[in-house]
């Protein structure tokens, strides 16, 4: 996967600005993945950096106006989640034994690629 230079300094800038700590680190590079996600799809969108700031001056406002408004923030977005998982589901259904499951076009690099997303997918990193 090829990552864009600004991605990549983006990353550099974040680790300098928390530390080592694997919390922030964590924290910084959620913040950063999506706002390179953000960037990828919104064509004449702003460079990562500025979009992860404004993200998480747009969370930490959610969380400051309490608990019971950041509760039903993470409802919400579970519940788009949760549909977005059903959808994907949806439309895999029809393919179902048509697959061949074994296949690897891409090789093992593939294969690690893949288990590297799902292991990050999982841990929410």
């Amino acid at each position: 996967m090829n990552t864009p230079a600004s991605l990549r300094e983006a990353y550099r800038v974040c680790d300098r600005l928390h530390g080592d700590t694997l919390r922030h680190r964590g924290c910084g590079h959620r913040r950063l993945g999506f706002a390179g996600y953000f960037t990828g799809v919104v064509t004449g969108a702003p460079p990562v950096l500025p979009v992860a700031v404004c993200l998480l001056a747009l969370l930490s406002l959610i969380l400051l106006t309490g608990i019971k408004q950041s509760a039903v923030f993470a409802i919400i977005f579970t519940l788009i989640e949760a549909g977005g998982l059903i959808g994907i589901i949806i439309i895999g259904l029809p393919h179902i034994g048509s697959v061949d499951y074994f296949a690897a076009p891409e090789g093992f690099p593939g294969v690690a690629a893949a288990a590297a997303l799902i292991f990050f997918a999982y841990q929410g990193v």
